[in-house]
């Protein structure tokens, strides 16, 4: 989940004053956030265990959707990214990083992983 972090706080950095020519490296960034995303999708949080039985599926399901709505979040920021819509890539950040943090805030113990 670090390679995520970086990628995103690297990615909001670059996007303060964007260059054409660096397009490349911030698609980079995006590839990493999809490819870190996709296994995250993967994983089970730690807190899963802490769950009840009878709410574990449940509990599963949500954390599978939201890292779902995650990666169509940043399949959004690439394509944005690959036009040079600098603004819009700017403000699915924004949505990129409110979805985290109400993901995390489902889903996290103090060491998800």
């Amino acid at each position: 989940m670090n390679t995520m972090k970086v990628a995103l706080r690297s990615l909001k950095l670059a996007l303060q004053t964007p260059v054409e020519s660096e397009k490349e490296k911030y698609l980079g960034y995006a590839d990493t956030l999809l490819s870190a995303a996709a296994k995250a999708k993967e994983l089970e949080p730690k807190m899963t265990a802490k769950i009840s039985e009878a709410e574990r599926a449940q509990f599963l399901a949500s954390y599978h959707k939201s890292i779902e709505d995650l990666i169509v979040l940043l399949e959004q920021l690439k394509k944005q990214l690959n036009s040079g819509d600098w603004e819009a890539a700017r403000a699915q950040i924004r949505l990129i990083n409110r979805a985290q943090g109400e993901g995390h805030g489902k889903s996290r113990d103090e060491n998800p992983w």
